[in-house]
């Protein structure tokens, strides 16, 4: 169903989506871990990642990061409490929402425990421990924390204004707040970014600067090629040298009007 609920979506294009995840999924499994599914992986991290980047910056910026800080206080405040939760704390709601997540999750993860540790175990082969820990525990847990902000707050934002509907299943919801963004106003931005990008490019003052970069930078490896360090570069308005031979024993440095000799030639 759409995001208001009143129009249906065709037995086609519900076959369509179920089977193109279905034949990468299979594609990706065949083609084994280090081929296809990590392709998959990627190409799905970089699409989430564009994804947040977008909401982040379309929607309500300002509330996202209030939320960060807040919600991990929030979170290790609780969390003692939150997780000897039972039924003895209340009646009702309480009860219904233990059995439908916290008892349900619970399941969820330890049914899926030998395939999620087998796959990790085989993608992790050659890690250290600290390795391990990080790419196992902190980075999924660092990464989780700013989507259910960024999607969380823009969400909670829009419900407080009104502008959410009455979406009741969570896929609805997710799609009720990628449509108050205005996309092709978004792609209007990123495009003008772009083209701006391209012209600093050729700003005249850019190019001088990186063709002074360059030259500095070739004078200093011709210099130490030939002079085994012992040379120096000064740049300064007017009349600037470089002056080769500082140690005892060397002539004066050359004029920069003149090729620069080796130390010890007149």
């Amino acid at each position: 169903m759409s995001c208001t609920g009143k129009e249906k979506t065709g037995t086609g294009l519900l076959v369509l989506i179920t089977a193109a995840p279905t034949v990468a999924f299979v594609a990706s499994a065949v083609s084994g871990v280090e081929k296809g599914i990590q392709w998959l992986s990627n190409t799905y991290m970089v699409l989430a990642l564009i994804l947040a980047v977008f909401v982040f910056a379309a929607g309500p910026t300002i509330i996202v990061l209030d939320l960060l800080p807040t919600s991990i206080a929030a979170y290790f405040g609780n969390l003692a409490q939150l997780a000897g939760r039972t039924e003895a704390t209340g009646k009702g709601d309480v009860a219904e929402w233990l059995g439908n997540w916290t008892v349900f999750y619970w399941a969820w993860w330890i049914s899926w425990t030998p395939f999620v540790g087998m796959f990790i175990a085989r993608i992790s082969r050659g890690r250290t421990i600290r390795q391990f820990i990080g790419g196992v525990i902190l980075v999924p847990s660092a990464v989780s924390l700013v989507w259910f902000a960024i999607f969380g707050g823009t969400a909670i934002d829009l419900q407080q204004a009104g502008r959410l509907g009455n979406a009741v299943t969570q896929e609805a919801q997710l799609f009720g707040v990628l449509q108050e963004f205005p996309i092709p106003t978004a792609l209007v931005t990123i495009g003008m970014c772009v083209a701006l990008m391209r012209d600093l490019r050729q700003d005249p003052l850019i190019v001088r600067r990186e063709f002074g970069v360059e030259a500095v930078e070739s004078a200093v490896i011709e210099g130490h090629a030939k002079y085994a360090g012992d040379f120096e570069i000064r740049i300064g308005p007017g009349g600037s040298r470089v002056t080769t031979g500082l140690h005892e024993g060397h002539d004066p440095p050359p004029d920069t009007s003149a090729p620069a000799g080796p130390p010890g030639d007149g």
